[in-house]
């Protein structure tokens, strides 16, 4: 499977599902726990998939303080997001203002990487933009 789009449905499917089971779990528990334990129970199987098909290896310091970075930043991400499932009537809404990180993603790579979107790539950029801030405005 070296197709991005085939591996992105899949992700897509399952991060779908996910805050389904997340928001029926925070029912009883508290969302930091939840994380906690859903991070952690993660990192396990990660490390176990890691370890049976590749060399594992310690990160430059570079690499390290850019994953340092990153886990600070999907801590403090995650942690609004289990919120924001607990808390909404729908846990599609939070999902669906979720998906404006593709208008922020596509803007940082322009800024960043000079990588361009094509037209139909602006064209998908709108379209979520528009749904975000008609989502947003739901009750």
């Amino acid at each position: 499977m070296n197709n991005y789009f085939t591996l992105s449905v899949i992700s897509a499917i399952g991060f779908g599902i996910i805050p389904l089971f997340l928001k029926s779990i925070q029912q009883s528990m508290p969302p930091q726990v939840v994380m906690a334990w859903y991070y952690s129970i993660v990192a396990i199987i990660l490390w176990i998939i890691s370890s049976a098909t590749t060399k594992l290896g310690i990160p430059n310091v570079k690499n390290a303080t850019l994953l340092l970075i990153v886990s600070v930043i999907a801590a403090i991400s995650d942690l609004a997001i289990f919120y924001a499932y607990k808390l909404a009537s729908n846990v599609g809404y939070p999902r669906g203002i979720q998906a404006f990180s593709i208008v922020i993603t596509t803007i940082l790579s322009i800024v960043l990487f000079r990588q361009y979107p094509n037209v139909i790539g602006i064209t998908g950029i709108v379209l979520i933009f528009i749904g975000v801030v008609l989502l947003s405005g739901m009750k």
